[in-house]
């Protein structure tokens, strides 16, 4: 049976650390998480190069932190997160999961889908350097970049985004 959702910090949301604990790498991303199966892909790639294939999830609602399931290692995480995402909006329930290893070595948290979202690891394993992960997540590297605003797309991120949130985000996950 899993524990309580306590790796998330209640009531607290992005830019500020959501997590009760630090981990060795985070990783950003802004895809509906319960819908993306690029990112559920992108998030199994990563935990499988950083800890392995045996590695079980628990997913939680965001909204009311309560458990939906387990899905273990040999599950297929694509079609299962999809799946609870479906069961959630048909229930009403319109917003983010939170996705945490069953040892509690990585977590992915999103508070609604149009929110920014968290993928954090215990791994200092560069990740950004595979693609699959690198089309689906931003870095704090790619954070910094955009604050320098050197190019036409660094200003529109900065504008469309907040420079307030990217400069709080990378305060609080460097």
């Amino acid at each position: 049976m899993p524990k309580q959702l306590e790796t998330i910090v209640l009531g607290v949301e992005l830019p500020c650390d959501v997590f009760n604990r630090r981990f060795k790498q985070y990783l950003f991303f802004d895809a509906d998480i319960c819908t993306s199966k690029p990112l559920a892909a992108a998030i199994r790639q990563a935990t499988a190069i950083c800890l392995g294939s045996d590695t079980d999830m628990d997913v939680y609602a965001t909204s009311s932190r309560s458990f939906l399931a387990r899905l273990t290692s040999d599950a297929d995480w694509t079609l299962g997160i999809t799946a609870l995402g479906n069961a959630m909006r048909d229930e009403g329930d319109v917003y983010g999961l939170a996705l945490v290893d069953s040892q509690n070595r990585w977590a992915a948290y999103q508070a609604s889908p149009v929110d920014v979202g968290i993928f954090a690891i215990d791994s200092s394993q560069q990740l950004m350097s595979v693609d699959a992960i690198a089309d689906c997540f931003f870095s704090l590297g790619n954070v910094r970049g955009w604050l320098s605003r050197r190019t036409p797309r660094d200003r529109e991120v900065v504008d469309s985004v907040g420079e307030g949130f990217l400069t709080a985000l990378q305060d609080n996950y460097s």
